[in-house]
């Protein structure tokens, strides 16, 4: 578990997306790391950190590709500023923003091939 600032997200990914978006189902490469989250482009070297507001205890990075639009249509609906964002490797990622909780939908290999 991990507390982002929503804003901070938001421009990490508008500015990651403009290397996804003719590419493979708009993929984009989440790394929960020690000092945030890092979003990546598969298709190019570019990447954005964005560091927590409150960091998880974690004994190795967690990595999960989502889809870029998909994400930020998501994040976008949130209307608080720090968000928790719950992540696992086999329950996928879920965010809690006010009394809502958003199910981040995690590509699987199909959709990325």
């Amino acid at each position: 578990t991990c507390t982002i600032n929503r804003t901070q997200l938001l421009g990490a990914i508008d500015r990651i997306g403009l290397f996804t978006e003719s590419y493979q189902s708009n993929k984009i490469i989440l790394v929960f790391g020690d000092n945030g989250i890092t979003l990546k482009s598969p298709s190019t070297d570019s990447a954005e950190l964005v560091n927590y507001t409150s960091a998880p205890t974690l004994s190795n990075e967690v990595v999960m590709d989502l889809d870029c639009k998909l994400l930020k249509e998501e994040i976008t609906a949130c209307d608080v500023e720090d968000l928790q964002v719950y992540f696992d490797v086999e329950a996928g990622i879920q965010v809690i923003c006010g009394n809502s909780k958003l199910m981040l939908s995690v590509l699987g290999e199909d959709e990325v091939a």
